[in-house]
């Protein structure tokens, strides 16, 4: 396996969860993908497993930061090998009985109905999430994607975003007016395997923002495919540094899903 953490550096935490996902035997891959100006150097990391990547940061963030989450996850895919990757993010550290957990959980599931693309392509295995969607279209949630590369390079495949750039410092944010960030994902992903998403995608104010006067026909369609190219996993212990707690499992309440 091969571990891409994006992002920039948070502080040493990033440099320790690199050192630690890195004593993982069959890891034998750890990419920090960050951005040009950060101070962290090589020489800070000084494991044979641990490469350093700085990309260009592009000139729009995204909403939600949701472009830098693109460019930095893609640029690290160019250089991982072939076979199965975890991605993740620079605040947040798997500890490694919640990394076995997993696998384990996906070498049991990993091959369950897996599709085809549009092209005629089989998804190698479905890309396994922390959490899957139930009210929200085409909405999975991003702090880990696990799966095989030539699953991943189709994920992040889609464009950057187009529209202004906002964070979530500026919550609470109005997403009637506004898409969702992991929807514009998610439904990128979608459309390699349904023509129909390219309908809902080419009108998110009428079918994909809270409230949108058909939103329920988004919804009709999702709700009995939202498994059918994500798997969720079970629940497990992290540690998320920027918010001093573990992953917050209270996104249940909007919605989110596991396979627990």
């Amino acid at each position: 396996m091969n571990i891409i953490i994006q992002g920039a550096p948070y502080g040493d935490f990033t440099k320790q969860v690199a050192h630690d996902y890195a004593t993982i035997d069959l890891v034998t891959k750890v990419i920090i993908s960050t951005w040009e100006d950060e101070s962290i150097t090589e020489a800070d990391l000084d494991n044979s497993k641990i490469i350093l990547l700085k990309n260009k940061m592009p000139e729009n963030n995204g909403p939600g930061n949701m472009n830098l989450q693109i460019v930095s996850t893609r640029e690290a895919l160019k250089i991982c090998d072939d076979g199965l990757i975890m991605k993740t993010r620079s605040d947040q550290h798997l500890y490694k009985h919640s990394f076995q957990k997993w696998m384990n959980f996906f070498n049991a599931h990993k091959f369950e109905n897996t599709l085809r693309y549009r092209d005629g392509e089989k998804q190698k295995s479905k890309i396994f999430l922390i959490g899957n969607n139930k009210r929200f279209p085409f909405h999975p949630q991003d702090h880990f994607f696990w799966g095989h590369k030539q699953d991943l390079e189709r994920l992040f495949s889609l464009p950057l975003w187009a529209t202004p750039a906002w964070t979530w410092k500026d919550a609470p944010i109005n997403f009637t007016e506004r898409l969702r960030p992991n929807i514009y994902l998610g439904i990128n992903y979608y459309q390699q395997f349904y023509p129909e998403v390219e309908d809902f995608a080419a009108d998110e104010s009428r079918y994909l923002r809270d409230n949108a006067p058909e939103y329920h026909k988004a919804m009709d369609f999702y709700t009995p495919r939202r498994d059918s190219i994500f798997g969720v996993f079970p629940r497990i212990e992290m540690w998320w540094a920027k918010q001093n707690s573990g992953y917050w499992y209270s996104y249940e309440k909007e919605g989110e899903y596991y396979a627990d």
